[in-house]
């Protein structure tokens, strides 16, 4: 499969679950308490923290051992695999039962306990669900893999959703999802094996012992990369209540748009910054990552700006009048966006540097938790206290990047000037932010989801009208965003003329 349609189908599957998981937020606040919204985010958080914290990257070692071993070695590996994975699942499954307790006592929240031991066993499906997709990939199952992680996604959100519209208790929903998630779990492994050649059994200890030398480096680096993300949430649940959590998780997220974008962008450039890299060609592979830079900021400083002019309405939108205070962690946490334009760490990997990268992830996470936890304590039970995670977090993000970039700044010997596109950055951020600044002069007096619909419709043709009229893009540039434009136009007059029909 070529590899512009492989990489279709996963970016499709990312965007399409990532929607499904937003869904699930959208929902849940509109079927149950607050409460309960925040026991459920409660569980899922300590869910993913210990997938986080003792999984081990194996998923990334199938991407790296099944090309190069021979097709009926392929069974015998992902038996290895499958047992590391046992393991590791057993491991969290047995850390979430002992410790529900404690952690239920940490996070003033007592219903926790009983949650957290009936979801014993979700983390090892989680382990599975993301080894499934890797595996098939590695295999050239591309759509195999997009249809698991779309499967995998549906097992976790549509039996909360059913439960909760039918008035089954939180634990009862808990239990439910956990054994659906391990019927699905385990489908996913038989078919697995199904197609995998060779004898199902572990033989070759030096095969064992390279796959863990392979994943301890990665699982070292991820594990502070996901204590980092998860940090402020830890917070937040040991300060405030529940239903306070509740409010702040909502609030607290990535627009899902953003990951993909960067990921994306980043996946496709870095074989060909590897190969620039590797034959010494500094400035062009500095030049090819200044143009996916530019790229994503095309995309992420207008959204940005859309977003910061539209967070109270979002929210309330979305989630309700009784999360409107979601808005504020939201609103801070927007303020990530400039800095996402890129993926950092890239270029020094293209480079063989991967060492500044995970010292810039513990750099990062002591910043998170020193900026953190001191606005937390100087605010407690305030707003201050509140949003104060979510400020180290944008605090802990300027930090890394600036600590990557004097890296990039010292690998390639150019002054930090010329570093980033800094030109083109500052170019499309004030286009964006005069096209909000207009937009937010334009008094709106109507039902809150036609004034959100008004203002993005106002803010993108303000933009447009800008950006075409600047000449900021270049050619190609144009030539997609006319493209887009005629497509969308024709679209709208086809729809208009069935309407007219009917």
């Amino acid at each position: 499969m070529r590899i512009r349609t492989r990489s279709l189908i996963l970016v499709l599957s990312q965007g399409v679950t990532q929607a499904i998981t937003v869904l699930l937020g959208i929902l849940l606040v509109r079927l149950v308490s607050k409460a309960e919204v925040g026991s459920y985010r409660q569980v899922m958080l300590v869910a993913s923290m210990l997938v986080g914290i003792l999984g081990l990257q194996v998923p990334a070692s199938l991407f790296y051992f099944i090309p190069k071993l021979g097709v009926d070695r392929h069974r015998g590996f992902i038996t290895q695999t499958l047992v590391i994975t046992l393991v590791q699942g057993l491991a969290c499954a047995l850390l979430m039962y002992v410790g529900a307790q404690t952690i239920a006592d940490r996070f003033h929240n007592q219903s926790l306990r009983d949650l957290l031991r009936a979801s014993s066993f979700y983390p090892l499906c989680l382990l599975i669900f993301t080894l499934i997709p890797a595996f098939a990939i590695s295999v050239d199952r591309a759509v195999r893999s997009g249809v698991y992680t779309l499967v995998s996604a549906a097992v976790r959100v549509v039996p909360v959703v059913v439960l909760a519209a039918l008035g089954f208790s939180l634990l009862s929903i808990m239990w439910a999802s956990v054994g659906l998630a391990l019927l699905v779990a385990g489908i996913a492994v038989v078919d697995m094996y199904r197609l995998c050649p060779g004898k199902a059994w572990i033989g070759d200890a030096g095969l064992f012992r390279a796959q863990l030398g392979y994943v301890l480096p990665l699982a070292m680096a991820t594990t502070v990369g996901v204590v980092n993300r998860q940090i402020g949430q830890v917070m937040i649940s040991t300060t405030f209540t529940p239903e306070e959590y509740a409010v702040y998780v909502c609030g607290a997220l990535e627009l899902p748009l953003v990951g993909i974008i960067t990921s994306s962008v980043a996946n496709a450039i870095m074989p060909n910054l590897v190969v620039l890299a590797d034959q010494n060609r500094m400035t062009e592979a500095l030049s090819l990552w200044h143009a996916g830079i530019r790229k994503c900021t095309l995309i992420i400083y207008p959204t940005f700006v859309l977003a910061a002019i539209l967070a109270g309405d979002l929210i309330v939108l979305v989630y309700g009048e009784p999360y409107r205070d979601a808005a504020w962690p939201f609103f801070i946490y927007l303020f990530e966006l400039p800095i996402r334009v890129a993926a950092y760490g890239s270029l020094l990997r293209a480079f063989g540097r991967t060492r500044p990268v995970a010292i810039g992830a513990v750099l990062g996470l002591l910043v998170n938790i020193v900026v953190g936890y001191t606005l937390l304590n100087l605010g407690r039970g305030t707003m201050l206290g509140f949003v104060g995670p979510a400020v180290g977090a944008v605090v802990a993000e300027l930090c890394v990047v600036a600590y990557l970039l004097g890296k990039v700044h010292g690998l390639i010997g150019i002054p930090m000037r010329r570093v980033m596109p800094w030109r083109d950055l500052l170019i499309v951020m004030l286009l964006s932010l005069a096209a909000g600044a207009i937009t937010t002069l334009v008094p709106f007096d109507t039902a809150l989801p036609v004034r959100v619909g008004m203002r993005t419709g106002l803010f993108l043709l303000v933009l447009f009208c800008l950006v075409m009229a600047t000449g900021v893009l270049k050619q190609d540039e144009r030539a997609m965003l006319l493209s887009l434009g005629r497509g969308a136009s024709v679209a709208w007059l086809r729809l208009r003329g069935v309407r007219g029909k009917a």
